[in-house]
C-alpha cells in the first residue's frame, strides 16, 4: 500500500511535467510552422524554432527517464528486475521500425 502511494505521487509529479513539456513542444512546433510560412526556407527563425523543438523533445525525454528511475527506486529487488526487462522491451519495441 505504502508502495502505490509513493508511486501515485511519482506519477501525478511527472504527468503534470509531462503535460508542460508537451505544451512546450506544441507551442515550438507552432513557432516553426510560422517560420515555414513566412519564408518557406530554413533561414534563421525556423532553425530556431527546430533547436527549442529539440530541446522540448529532449527535456521531454529526461523527464521521462527520471520518472522511470524514480519508480524503480520504490520497488524492492524481484521487482526492479521484472521492471528492468519491461522497460527495456518497451524501449527496444519502439524503437524498432515499422514497415
Amino acid at each position: 500500500a505504502s508502495q502505490t502511494k509513493e508511486i501515485q505521487t511519482i506519477e501525478s509529479r511527472y504527468y503534470e511535467k509531462r503535460a508542460s513539456l508537451r505544451r512546450e513542444v506544441a507551442g515550438a512546433n507552432r513557432e516553426l510552422a510560422d517560420a515555414l510560412m513566412a519564408d518557406m526556407a530554413f533561414g534563421r527563425e525556423a532553425q530556431q524554432a527546430t533547436n527549442h523543438v529539440e530541446r522540448g523533445l529532449g527535456d521531454l525525454q529526461r523527464a521521462t527517464v527520471l520518472y522511470v528511475l524514480e519508480v524503480r527506486d520504490v520497488l524492492n529487488p524481484e521487482q526492479q528486475t521484472i521492471y528492468d526487462r519491461k522497460v527495456r522491451e518497451v524501449l527496444t519495441t519502439s524503437a524498432t521500425p515499422r514497415p
